[in-house]
């Protein structure tokens, strides 16, 4: 799974509701170093430090229907570096983690395999 990673690659995870999506999220991150699980809701263009050192950012509550949420993901995806917000101190830059996304939405998603920001991983 490392090697996604640094082809700037995001990973998605669909399936329905109740299948293990975000316990398999959290296998994969926790075999490339440890994991943070977030909301998509609580993401934006900075990080704070709670999430930024982490090594892989499980991101719950994607909806790609959304074209915010799905922007937000392939900045995410394709960006080098992340701005992080340490209370009291400016602003600096820091390597961005890996992040995979998970979505309950059944529909067909708006990204495919071939989209060179994420690799999908349906587990219907």
């Amino acid at each position: 799974m490392k090697h996604i990673f640094t082809q700037d690659k995001a990973i998605v995870i669909t399936g329905p509701q109740g299948c293990g999506k975000t316990q398999l999220a959290k296998v994969i991150a926790d075999s490339l170093g440890g994991s943070v699980v977030v909301s998509m809701a609580v993401l934006s263009g900075t990080f704070n430090t709670g999430w930024a050192f982490a090594t892989t950012v499980v991101v719950e509550e994607f909806n790609p229907w959304l074209s915010e949420q799905l922007a937000t993901a392939k900045g995410l995806a394709s960006s080098g570096e992340l701005i992080v917000c340490e209370k009291g101190k400016a602003d600096s830059l820091t390597k961005k983690p890996n992040f995979i996304f998970v979505t309950g939405d059944a529909r067909p998603l708006p990204v495919t395999n071939t989209c060179r920001r994420f690799m999908v991983i349906d587990i219907s």
